[in-house]
């Protein structure tokens, strides 16, 4: 949400790519706060990432129009600080690598 926000303003409301690791988005408590409505508004692409058995990131198609949705493994001791644990830099670089592809291909 914060990340979100802030590449909006120093973007000129316009973001590229925006990458969500973990993120709360999917409770329903926390989209009411927001107020959206499932549109990515200016964000050409953007890419969730969830790590299984994270009680606090999860999958946010259902309720936005996200680009992929990608469950990950949980590594190290807790899965919500997987998406940075040294473990898992493979599958986030693998995750990086073909978004990166796919957004270069429509160039």
């Amino acid at each position: 949400m914060v990340g979100y926000t802030t590449l909006r303003e120093i973007t000129n409301g316009k973001v590229a790519v925006h990458a969500t690791l973990g993120s709360p988005l999917w409770i329903r408590t926390v989209r009411r706060m927001l107020g959206p409505d499932g549109r990515r508004y200016t964000c050409d692409y953007w890419v969730n990432v969830d790590a299984r058995g994270d009680i606090i990131g999860g999958k946010l198609h259902d309720a936005y129009y996200v680009n992929h949705d990608y469950k990950v493994p949980s590594v190290g001791g807790s899965p919500h600080s997987s998406y940075f644990h040294p473990d898992n830099a493979l599958v986030q670089c693998d995750i990086v690598a073909r978004v990166i592809k796919e957004i270069s291909s429509r160039i």
